[in-house]
């Protein structure tokens, strides 16, 4: 499930945080027609283009571990390394 505040994006696979967001003020949006989450850990767009968060997300699901303290830069590093 997508979610977004402001200018801030979250996906989200448990309902439980999907509703404890909601509460926060995300707003649920929906994919375009015909277009479903990327399967296996391929962003739909290019890391440059991607926020903090779904980096963080991307590095979560690859496994990779001491990612969450890093800064944006560090972030796109550590993940095209590990690519």
């Amino acid at each position: 499930m997508r979610l977004k505040r402001g200018n801030v994006e979250r996906i989200v696979e448990s309902e439980q945080l999907a509703q404890k967001l909601l509460l926060d003020g995300y707003a649920k949006i929906d994919s375009p027609a015909g277009q479903e989450e990327p399967a296996g850990g391929r962003p739909d767009k290019p890391l440059e283009e991607m926020t903090v968060d779904q980096l963080r997300a991307l590095a979560k699901e690859r496994g990779i571990g001491g990612y969450y303290s890093l800064a944006k830069q560090d972030l796109l590093e550590l993940l095209k390394e590990a690519v």
